[in-house]
C-alpha cells in the first residue's frame, strides 16, 4: 500500500508499506529498504517476504529485483567510476 509523505522542498514522497501477520500472529508493517525504478510496487500487491524464525520485524522484500538490481547498480556505478579514474590516470 503507497503512503503519501511530504519529503525534502516539499514534494510529495510515495512509500510502499508491506504489511502481514508473522506465524505468532502479531501484524507487521515495514517500508521496503530500496526503493527506485525498477522496484515500484503496485496497491494490493503480493509480494514475498523472508525474515529469520522469530525475528518478523526484519522481514525484507523477497523477490529477484529487490535482491538483484540493487547490487548490479552498485557494481555499475563502480564500474563508471574506476573507468573514470582510470581515463584520468592515463590523461
Amino acid at each position: 500500500m503507497g503512503h503519501g509523505d511530504r519529503g525534502g522542498r516539499g514534494r510529495l514522497v510515495q512509500r510502499f508499506v508491506i504489511a502481514f501477520t508473522d506465524k505468532a500472529g502479531y501484524h507487521i508493517e515495514f517500508t521496503p529498504q530500496v526503493a527506485g525504478i525498477g522496484l515500484r510496487l503496485t496497491v494490493g500487491q503480493r509480494v514475498p517476504i523472508a525474515y529469520l524464525d522469530g525475528q518478523s520485524q526484519a522481514a525484507r522484500v523477497f523477490t529477484a529485483r529487490y535482491r538483484v538490481l540493487p547490487s548490479v547498480l552498485s557494481g555499475m556505478a563502480g564500474l563508471i567510476f574506476l573507468g573514470a579514474g582510470i581515463a584520468v590516470i592515463l590523461a
